[in-house]
C-alpha cells in the first residue's frame, strides 16, 4: 500500500472522450438527422442526445459540422438548428 498511493497521487488520468453529447436547439417541430436517425425538436426547443461519433447534424439539405461550437464543462456542445429548413 505504501508504494501505491503516491503512483495514485501523481497519476493523472483521462478518457480522450472531447465530447459527450450534443443539445440541439431549435423551433419546436422541427425536424433533423443525427447519425442513422431522425429527429423533432420538442415543445422545450431543445433536445440532448448522447454522441455517437457522427460529425454532422442534417437539416434539411444542409450538412452541419458539430465540431463549429465548443464544448462547455460537461463536454456538451450546444447546437443551433439553422432557422430556414
Amino acid at each position: 500500500m505504501a508504494i501505491i498511493l503516491p503512483l495514485l497521487l501523481a497519476a493523472h488520468l483521462s478518457c480522450g472522450i472531447r465530447t459527450v453529447g450534443y443539445r440541439f436547439v431549435g423551433r419546436p417541430g422541427q425536424t433533423f438527422k443525427y447519425g442513422s436517425r431522425t429527429y423533432v425538436v420538442p415543445r422545450q426547443g431543445w433536445i440532448e442526445l448522447i454522441a455517437d461519433g457522427a460529425t454532422t447534424v442534417r437539416v434539411g439539405r444542409r450538412s452541419i459540422p458539430l465540431n463549429a461550437w465548443p464544448a462547455d464543462e460537461f463536454s456538451i456542445r450546444h447546437v443551433p438548428l439553422p432557422k430556414d429548413e
